[in-house]
């Protein structure tokens, strides 16, 4: 039994194991330490106050808790205090599957080189990802990259913690993107999906879209409208007006005439044109309303 574990700045090599290990004291510290094998916390029993903070794993770190609690009346998977992690790296696989955060988790700033595992874990309300990084995408032979996230996107959900919950479904997409059972429509859509709106996350994003494209139709459209050599500024101001018409008077251009002193109708290859312009306008203004409708949504 250990009734203060103070293991500051120490370095661990191949193997460190501390399965089933009490650490009953106020305060279990691995500050600053770095195991450069796998590091085993399988079943072990924090009482008090834990700092694994930057910290460094090489290997595997395991902190799997006890999936049945028999025997051990569910210690072995609590974390009852304050839980640091902040700024620590994990080179290999990251398992706290089964575990229970019962207080204030701290991943900030933390990067996690393969997805990590927090299966049938339950997080604290006060468990923070703020600046952590999740490098993987592809998982390994024994960690499916997407499932890893898509947990860590329930568990964000079921706290309503709705920044979190976007940012994990993103990176399950991404993994799912990775995937080669994917088929390629779906990765097609998906990375337009990243691109265009970062998955729901981003409102900013469909604006700028929204510009780039109505920038790039008004100079089809004045390509259209000049004949001679120079631009007039005539040209110029029609071009303006033909454009804005798609954006506020969706599929006008079959029903109107690009020139204002013109009788004819608008051809109809520029008028597919336009069309196109119109459409893509809506998706834009479609993924900005979603992606700001899931920042600010209360429920």
């Amino acid at each position: 039994m250990l009734h203060a574990a103070l293991f500051a700045g120490a370095t661990f090599g191949d193997e460190a194991r501390f399965d089933e290990a009490t650490f009953s004291g106020y305060q279990s510290s691995f500050l600053w330490a770095r195991f450069k094998g796998l590091a085993v916390f399988r079943y072990a029993v924090f009482s008090g106050h834990v700092s694994f903070q930057e910290a460094t794993f090489d290997g595997d770190a395991l902190f799997n808790g006890d999936p049945t609690g028999e025997g051990r009346v569910r210690a072995a998977d609590m974390f009852p205090a304050t839980v640091e992690f902040r700024s620590a790296n994990f080179g290999g696989r990251a398992n706290f599957t089964n575990r229970r955060f019962l207080s204030a988790t701290d991943f900030r700033d933390a990067t996690f080189q393969v997805a990590p595992e927090f299966h049938d874990a339950v997080l604290s309300q006060n468990t923070r990802f703020a600046g952590t990084r999740f490098l993987d995408r592809k998982g390994t032979e024994y960690v499916d990259a997407a499932m890893a996230y898509r947990t860590l996107k329930l568990a964000m959900e079921s706290l309503r913690a709705r920044d979190e919950e976007a940012l994990f479904y993103g990176y399950e997409q991404q993994s799912l993107r990775a995937s080669k059972d994917t088929a390629r429509s779906v990765k097609l859509f998906s990375w337009l999906y990243e691109k265009t709106a970062m998955y729901g996350q981003s409102f900013v994003r469909p604006v700028v879209w929204l510009l780039v494209i109505f920038a790039v139709f008004s100079l089809v459209y004045l390509a259209t409208l000049h004949s001679g050599s120079t631009i007039a500024w005539e040209d110029g101001e029609r071009a303006l007006r033909f454009a804005l018409q798609q954006v506020f008077q969706p599929f006008g251009a079959f029903r109107g005439s690009l020139r204002q002193s013109a009788t004819a109708p608008v051809p109809l290859g520029l008028a597919l044109v336009a069309a196109l312009h119109s459409l893509l306008t809506f998706a834009f203004l479609a993924l900005f309303l979603l992606a700001l409708r899931r920042r600010f949504r209360l429920n």
